[in-house]
């Protein structure tokens, strides 16, 4: 067993390029871009997409880009995989608040 001894940041890097080549060999053949559904998903499947409990998921929801509509809670693998990484996304972007003028 050969031991290697490395700093935290090159581990971390070749963690990184291993876990990239790995993701790699598992697209087809010409595929460059990865591809995510277009179409929301629902809290089953942003937790399972995200590894998560849906307990965990619904407790971070403030952390966690989302979309809310009719009362029901909507997310996209692309956001998903953007926050994953660190990314901004559209969702989390603060909106201004429209308010009412008053009488």
């Amino acid at each position: 067993m050969n031991l290697i001894v490395t700093t935290p940041e090159d581990l971390s890097q070749m963690i990184t390029e291993a876990v990239r080549q790995a993701v790699e060999s598992l697209k087809p053949a010409g595929q460059t871009a990865q591809a995510f559904n277009p179409k929301p998903i629902g809290p089953d499947a942003a937790a399972v997409f995200l590894g998560i409990s849906k307990s965990t998921l619904y407790s971070s929801i403030d952390k966690i880009p989302h979309f809310k509509r009719h009362n029901r809670l909507y997310f996209f693998e692309a956001e998903l995989l953007a926050h994953i990484r660190g990314e901004k996304t559209k969702s989390e972007v603060p909106v201004a608040r429209h308010t009412r003028p008053q009488r």
